[in-house]
């Protein structure tokens, strides 16, 4: 039997602000393509047959990152999207 193995985006300047980020494509900040470079490296441990990702940016590069090391194929699926929160996305 298989494992999953879920990992969540690395960080935005909105997560750093305590922002509802809900569906907002928001990119990356400088930590979180470290943390994600950093995750990389630990997933090579793994014997892993494919990536799937949101199609969000945070999400998408990521994923790009992490499959700078791996090479595995990607799968886009706009189900592991975040919810839309309307009106409090972008608040604190």
């Amino acid at each position: 039997m298989g494992i999953l193995i879920v990992v969540r985006h690395g960080e935005t300047q909105f997560n750093v602000e305590k922002r509802y980020t809900g569906s907002l494509n928001i990119e990356l900040n400088s930590t979180g393509f470290k943390q994600a470079k950093n995750l990389a490296k630990e997933l090579r441990k793994y014997d892993i047959d494919v990536i799937i990702t949101s199609t969000l940016k945070r999400a998408k590069q990521t994923t790009e990152i992490i499959n700078n090391e791996l090479k595995l194929p990607i799968i886009e699926m706009k189900e592991f999207c975040e919810r839309n929160v309307g009106v409090f996305e972008g608040l604190t």
